[in-house]
């Protein structure tokens, strides 16, 4: 599925930002879904922090989340994760990297909300070897914010939350999402190391 320009991008820079994965139909359903959540209030503020330092701390990150069950989720939402298994494949053909598993949630982050600079993979072990993005934003047009910012090689680059748009990154590597002018909207989750039980 990934080309081997990508391939080569991401062995450069440790990221990708893929434009084509899927039909329209894909990005919108789940864009719908979590408004459904929403309104069934099912999207629960996210927190920080790991085991017993996990807390809720809106001043660093303000998004609601809802995890995905992969073993029991609709069709669509089971033909992204089909797409995402593939690009999870590619990568460990190509770069040995030993994936083997796949966790996710849907993600509301509220107009001015944020999550300030962090890593995905914990100092203290963590099994998150490659972070995804998936954006789910119909409506979203320059000037609306929440932009993904991911630092790399000594510069900083800025991934705009189109719809339909795939980011994929190294989950070592530091990045943020800025405050947000309209409600943002994606599928979040990281390609494991590890098989969740």
């Amino acid at each position: 599925m990934l080309t081997d320009n990508q391939l080569n991008h991401f062995q450069d820079n440790g990221f990708i930002i893929i434009d084509d994965l899927s039909e329209r139909v894909i990005p919108q359903f789940l864009c719908d879904q979590i408004d459904e959540l929403v309104a069934a209030s099912l999207m629960k503020q996210a927190t920080i922090g790991k085991a017993q330092f996990n807390q809720i701390n809106t001043s660093e990150r303000g998004d609601l989340i809802h995890w995905v069950d992969p073993n029991n989720c609709d069709s669509t939402t089971t033909t992204l994760l089909e797409h995402l298994d593939e690009i999870k494949m590619d990568l460990n053909r190509s770069f040995y990297l030993g994936l083997r598993d796949f966790e996710c949630h849907l993600t509301q982050y509220p107009i001015g909300t944020y999550y300030k600079k962090h890593v995905d993979r914990h100092k203290n072990g963590s099994s998150r070897r490659v972070s995804v993005v998936y954006y789910l934003n119909p409506t979203w047009t320059r000037g609306d914010g929440g932009e993904l910012v991911i630092y790399t090689n000594d510069q900083s680059i800025r991934v705009e939350p189109v719809f339909g748009r795939l980011a994929l990154f190294l989950s070592e590597l530091e990045h943020e999402v800025l405050p947000t002018s309209i409600v943002r909207k994606s599928l979040t989750g990281w390609m494991l190391t590890e098989e969740i039980i």
